[in-house]
């Protein structure tokens, strides 16, 4: 899609994709991002502009002389630079309008089901480590993106980020197994159905001792599925009840999550311990869903659809090149990371028409060009 952008045709398709209502020219004066007309006529060209650098190969004097070639602006690779590294704000408040116009419809799914996850962007260049960190909202039925956060490499993975609709299913990977987020979600009206772990914030019984999952674990003869009532900790010393669900791994898959674990505790110089072992043979989930209508079966094959925002991270690092960062400095960087959301957002409301309706299964072997 960055070729898009290069032509006027594309780039006026896309840019009718923008929402109504949204004044670009106030956002951008209002931002700082545009204060005068020197160079760059218009803040659509501006957007124009952090749109290309953002989502092609070309670098910084390369797009100044493609905007110069094209007659959208004229302008040093100097200039150009500084030009964008003024757009974080502005970016945002754009992003922020398109993902304000997700709409849910009805789809397969009687209440609204919100996954939540973050995805990992790193360095460029041969730097190790973590440099960013997007994290992403992801609503299903239809499937599409409805929030992003973006932080530094030591941004933490939290519920609370995001505030849930009332009355929806909020799904979530382990990690996001802490009291502050999960109280965030109940206290909001909707429900969660999260992947617990070892780490992970301990629970009680129904107004009685706490609960582990290495002490549930231990208790002898577990049957394959388990349903256990638990109370889960909120503000002020409240609790609020829930369920841990615990169905045990089919041998394969257990040997395989083993293997897993017997890898990572080797990169770390160590041996996977006991309990971790142990663990490996269950999948266990958190959930305040109620047992009556929603018994452990249907938990677990709603906790599947999580997968979903795995297939949309994978489909804008692929098809959007969203990990392809050329941008060290920290200013520019977070620019071209929005703009790049932004492209997404606008291909997604593009092919809007020709969107096959949600469905629990497996992915279609043709995938749309973004997350969606």
């Amino acid at each position: 899609m960055g070729q898009n952008l290069l032509s006027d045709r594309g780039w006026s398709g896309l840019l009718a994709g923008l929402p109504h209502g949204l004044d670009l020219e106030s956002g951008a004066r209002a931002t700082g991002a545009f204060m005068r007309a020197r160079g760059v006529r218009t803040p659509q060209a501006l957007l124009r502009l952090a749109l290309v650098y953002a989502n092609t190969p070309l670098s910084l004097r390369a797009t100044a002389a493609w905007a110069a070639a094209a007659g959208v602006a004229v302008l040093s690779d100097v200039a150009l630079l500084y030009r964008l590294q003024r757009l974080e704000d502005w970016l945002g408040d754009i992003l922020a309008a398109l993902l304000g116009e997700v709409v849910r419809a009805p789809g397969g799914l009687a209440r609204p089901v919100q996954v939540v996850d973050a995805t990992n962007l790193g360095w460029p260049g041969p730097r190790k480590g973590v440099a960013w960190r997007i994290h992403a909202r992801l609503e299903l039925a239809p499937t599409r993106f409805s929030g992003f956060v973006l932080t530094d490499g030591t941004g933490a993975e939290r519920l609370d980020r995001f505030t849930p609709t009332p009355g929806a299913i909020v799904l979530a990977d382990r990690c996001y197994a802490r009291h502050g987020g999960l109280a965030a979600v109940w206290s909001a009206g909707a429900d969660l159905v999260v992947r617990y772990g070892l780490s992970s914030s301990a629970v009680r019984e129904p107004g009685g001792a706490r609960v582990t999952l290495n002490g549930v674990l231990r208790r002898p003869g577990l049957p394959d599925r388990l349903d256990l009532p638990v109370e889960l900790p909120g503000p002020g010393g409240s609790w609020h009840p829930g369920r841990l669900l615990l169905m045990r791994r089919p041998a394969g898959s257990a040997a395989k999550s083993r293997a897993r674990i017997d890898q990572k505790a080797r990169k770390r110089g160590g041996t996977a311990t006991l309990k971790q072992q142990r663990a490996a043979d269950w999948l266990v989930l958190l959930t305040t869903l109620a047992a009556a209508e929603w018994p452990a079966p249907r938990v677990m094959a709603l906790y599947r659809l999580r997968w979903q925002i795995e297939l949309a991270f994978k489909r804008l690092k692929s098809q959007l090149r969203l990990a392809e960062l050329q941008a060290k400095d920290p200013r520019l960087a977070r620019a071209c990371i929005l703009a790049k959301l932004i492209l997404a957002l606008l291909v997604d409301r593009l092919v809007d028409g020709h969107r096959r309706p949600f469905r629990h299964g497996p992915a279609p072997a043709r995938r749309r060009p973004c997350g969606g």
